[in-house]
């Protein structure tokens, strides 16, 4: 059975093209209010956006502009940071997180190991510092710190052990005017 075709109204012998349909992130006012609908625009036109494709690193710190709570984007931005070579990035993402979550002694941690691991014991050293005073009342830092002492003091054993008290005196001290 077929149905019958209206044949009454006459159709247009040339339809216009409907503008182009852009990503929702490439689409901006200008773009919609420039648009006519009358009047394609071609793929290649130079007025086309181009996408821009963003390292993962630029995108975790947009999604962390947006949220700087979340805890796990700043986790996976560190993991990011860690492996690659870029000093500076690193110590910003790492500067940021602590700033965010200065309780987070393990972090104080990882950060003066890379920054050991990159640029020698006494940046590490001012690192630990900084977390030490942030977190003054961290048993686990004091002793991370304490050990971190130990293991890379380049000192005599006596000078080793002066050195190593002096950081156990200092966490005592630090921890018992809290109190």
């Amino acid at each position: 059975m077929s149905l019958p075709m209206d044949t009454s109204e006459s159709m247009p012998s040339t339809l216009a093209a409907p503008p182009p349909v852009l990503p929702a992130s490439t689409s901006t006012a200008e773009d919609v209010s420039t648009t006519d609908a009358a009047s394609p625009v071609s793929a290649s036109s130079p007025a086309d956006p181009v996408p821009v494709t963003e390292t993962p690193e630029a995108q975790f710190w947009a999604l962390l502009k947006e949220n700087p709570s979340d805890f796990d984007t700043w986790v996976k931005l560190l993991q990011i940071v860690e492996q690659q070579d870029k000093t500076f990035a690193a110590r910003e993402a790492f500067d940021a997180f602590l700033n965010q979550f200065p309780y987070c002694y393990g972090y104080w941690k990882k950060y003066a190991d890379y920054e050991q691991r990159q640029s020698g014991r006494e940046m590490a050293k001012e690192v630990y510092k900084r977390g030490l005073a942030a977190v003054p009342l961290s048993i686990d830092l004091w002793l991370q710190y304490a050990t971190f002492t130990d293991q890379t003091s380049k000192a005599s054993d006596l000078e080793k052990l002066e050195e190593v008290q002096a950081c156990s005196d200092l966490g005592i001290a630090s921890s018992s005017a809290r109190f």
